[in-house]
């Protein structure tokens, strides 16, 4: 009996619709492991129970296999001729190339370490060539020179223009190396092994010598233990002095950390292997020092201050930091001049305002707090000698006293106060009866 092309077709629609949903699992199972590990190994025991859980011929499945196989090897070739491409216009790679590339890795879904096993291949072999270069060139050098008679001394004059941009281009590799060792560190310390295996290869890719990149491994950890140790220190007096910390003492440790650029897992590491070292209990907040309030806000941005500006000096040398450190010092050391002058301690704010160094940039905000609290500080003392006075019955000269206070003065109304409890020494209670002279009473 024949079969019509409208029954055959719709026969062939339910086939596919059941076996093809089969093929695509199987064909995103053996695409994910290809890109996981490329060629595959001879354990396949998981793509072997799939294939039989699907039913799936084995010439389905090698069709498949051969098809995905394809692909992925023409994504390999393909970031293989771009990657060969960028180092032969430019090598060593600048960071927009690098990102390039990066992006061509996504696109491509290959993983990070086939692509730096690519690159450390392919820059194996450019790097042998210009090794063969460099000596060949050096051979044809020496015997030019000879040729034209020239001396060992004008040689390097000479050279200087050719060389400069090659050690322009190894400085800059050097600190890309120096760079990337300290993104590692700061993600994790100690470095696992498979950090270390990127690390050993973008030293190849780069061209460094493992003594010279040793040496700066050495540099970065010791510079980064430094920032550990500081925390824990700080840390343990924070501890020592109360516990649990005050809202106060962990907002100086957040900016100490984040000053110091430690993540804060390593953070709360140290702090739990502090907190468990001492054992510590929670006790009530230490008394604040003789003084009140304002002068525990004192110490507290002082101190924080001098936290701060202790993990910049141990930790860098460089120009940039230490003008950070001086800026953060010298605007804390602003905010607690402020404090001085509310709690009217005027003398200890005209000092802490003129240690603002001249080159900050709150060099003349300081300026304006401490030529007012100079003014602050002779309107008090004109105020209690006037008081003094006063006592006396010297109304004349306690006028002129307390005339010399400056209108806007926040003595001012104490010294109206003053003006307004004298007596005649008379014993003249109108006003109108009395000398001006003579009766406090008319001061104001």
């Amino acid at each position: 009996m024949k079969i019509s092309d409208q029954l055959r077709r719709a026969f062939e629609a339910r086939i596919i619709a059941v076996y093809e949903p089969k093929l695509k699992r199987y064909e995103q199972e053996i695409t994910a492991s290809i890109h996981q590990q490329y060629p595959l190994n001879q354990d396949r025991q998981q793509l072997q129970l799939l294939q039989q859980e699907l039913g799936l011929s084995n010439k389905i499945v090698a069709s498949i296999e051969a098809r995905v196989t394809k692909a992925y090897v023409q994504k390999l070739q393909q970031y293989e001729r771009e990657f060969t491409a960028s180092i032969h216009q430019q090598y060593p790679l600048n960071q927009d190339t690098r990102q390039q590339l990066q992006q061509l890795q996504q696109s491509l879904g290959l993983r990070e370490e086939i692509t730096d096993e690519i690159e450390a291949r392919v820059t194996q072999g450019y790097e042998q060539k210009l090794k063969q270069y460099y000596h060949d060139a050096c051979q044809q050098l020496q015997l030019l020179r000879q040729k034209l008679n020239l001396s060992k001394e004008a040689v390097p004059s000479i050279e200087k223009p050719i060389t400069a941009p090659i050690e322009a281009d190894h400085k800059q590799n050097l600190q890309q190396y120096q760079e990337a060792f300290t993104r590692a560190i700061q993600r994790q310390y100690p470095l696992s092994d498979d950090e270390h295996d990127s690390l050993e290869t973008f030293r190849r890719v780069l061209n460094l010598s493992e003594e010279i990149t040793t040496t700066i491994e050495k540099q970065v950890t010791q510079g980064y233990e430094q920032k550990l140790q500081q925390y824990q220190e700080t840390f343990t007096r924070a501890i020592q002095r109360q516990y649990p910390l005050s809202d106060h003492e962990r907002e100086d440790l957040s900016d100490l950390r984040r000053f110091l650029n430690l993540s804060e897992t390593i953070t709360d590491e140290i702090e739990a292997e502090v907190t468990e070292t001492y054992n510590l209990k929670p006790r009530l907040p230490t008394a604040a020092p003789q003084g009140g309030e304002d002068k525990e806000k004192v110490w507290r941005l002082l101190f924080k201050a001098t936290v701060v500006a202790a993990a910049f000096v141990s930790v860098s040398l460089a120009g940039y930091a230490h003008i950070q450190w001086q800026a953060y010092q010298s605007a804390a050391v602003l905010e607690s001049t402020k404090f001085l002058k509310e709690g009217k301690k005027y003398e200890e704010c005209v000092n802490q305002a003129d240690s603002v160094p001249q080159k900050s940039r709150f060099y003349a905000d300081a300026q304006n707090l401490l030529n007012e609290c100079q003014r602050l500080a002779q309107d008090e003392k004109r105020l209690a000698q006037a008081k003094e006075l006063a006592k006396k019955n010297n109304f004349k000269d306690t006028r002129a006293e307390t005339s010399k206070i400056q209108p806007d003065s926040s003595f001012r109304s104490s010294a109206q106060q003053l003006v307004s409890q004298c007596k005649n020494p008379n014993g003249v209670t109108n006003p109108s009866e009395a000398m001006p002279d003579e009766n406090c009473d008319y001061l104001w």
